[in-house]
């Protein structure tokens, strides 16, 4: 028993009938906290109750299933059927939601003397595990429905979380992308952006402000992207997460800017050389006529003497 009181679980020691044989002070004080008025014992679990038939008695909609669950647990270990057993289960009160560890090990080398029953509190794991689980759920619901393409991968590049605005911008529909390998949606992701990839997963933040992209309809869109490794609970790489931008429409404005300039370009040098050609003319023009009006002076001059 002083063994037992040096735990910190509720533990208490069942026969092979189901009877409880023995309770530790962690126990007792559970019991006592959570009777049905203060400072009356819960019932039916003492020494001397019969925890298998306490089980078994269970009719409330919310606990009969636990109860149920937990009693073929017991039996299936005193009947060595199972090495061990484990259960998690809700326990909440009116003041406090909490939940327990339920493990069942045989005695000894089995099941003939009994079992030990240990019940351990594993609230503040569920409650932060819940809290994880809901950044998680706000995080997936903001990439979602975030205005730009975005996607997050894990470490072998399987889907995470997307944007609908990723799924337009690649014409992938309504697809459940969850899981899939981004190779398998891309199969013609060209070795640079793979490589990029790896040097992601590595840690590095890359970016490109445009790269060509041939979609699956043979069709050319220019790309802007950026990517950047994100970090698990841990510290440790957990996956990269991709930003894109379809930059299509503006590379053709600029190429349409382009052109016009060099026909613009083209078009001023015509000019020059045309008003280079025609100040030559015109030179030549009036080099002739005025050689051609000294020579009639020189004439006229003769024909005066």
């Amino acid at each position: 028993v002083v063994i037992l009181d040096s735990v910190a679980a509720e533990i208490t020691v069942v026969d092979h009938t189901g009877v409880i044989r023995a309770v530790n002070e962690r126990w007792r004080r559970f019991a006592l906290e959570n009777g049905a008025a203060p400072g009356e014992p819960a019932k039916n679990v003492e020494v001397g109750a019969n925890y298998l038939a306490v089980c078994a008695a269970d009719h409330d909609p919310m606990t009969q299933q636990i109860a149920m669950n937990a009693g073929k647990g017991i039996h299936a270990v005193l009947e060595g059927t199972l090495p061990r057993f484990s259960l998690e289960y809700p326990c909440h009160s009116p003041w406090q939601q909490r939940w327990f560890s339920m493990v069942v090990m045989p005695l000894g080398p089995d099941a003939r003397e009994g079992v030990t029953i240990t019940h351990t509190d594993i609230s503040a794991l569920k409650q932060a595990e819940q809290a994880l689980a809901e950044s998680e759920a706000k995080l997936r619901l903001f990439i979602r429905h975030s205005p730009v393409a975005l996607a997050m991968f894990d470490r072998d590049m399987r889907y995470l979380s997307f944007s609908n605005q990723w799924l337009a911008n690649y014409a992938l529909g309504e697809r459940d992308l969850r899981g899939c390998s981004h190779y398998e949606v891309f199969p013609n992701i060209p070795q640079e952006w793979k490589a990029a990839h790896r040097r992601g997963l590595a840690g590095e933040v890359l970016r490109s402000e445009g790269d060509p992209y041939e979609m699956p309809d043979g069709s050319v869109i220019w790309v802007r992207w950026e990517l950047r490794p994100w970090h698990d609970a841990q510290g440790c790489i957990g996956g990269i997460v991709i930003f894109t931008e379809d930059i299509t429409a503006r590379r053709k404005a600029e190429e349409a800017v382009r052109q016009s300039e060099e026909r613009l370009s083209l078009a001023l040098h015509a000019t020059q050389r045309l008003m280079q050609v025609d100040g030559g003319v015109r030179q030549r023009v009036a080099q002739t006529l005025g050689a051609g009006g000294e020579q009639d002076r020189a004439h006229a001059g003769g024909h005066a003497h």
